[in-house]
């Protein structure tokens, strides 16, 4: 369950998160998971 109201948000975290951090941390700084 992502923790991002807007399923939109929590995509568009991913792909910035992804490419600025890893994957690991995205969890973290991102706020919600996959």
């Amino acid at each position: 369950m992502p923790l991002v109201r807007d399923q939109r948000l929590c995509t568009v975290h991913l792909a910035k998160c992804v490419i600025l951090i890893s994957f690991f941390t995205y969890n973290r700084v991102c706020g919600c998971t996959v």
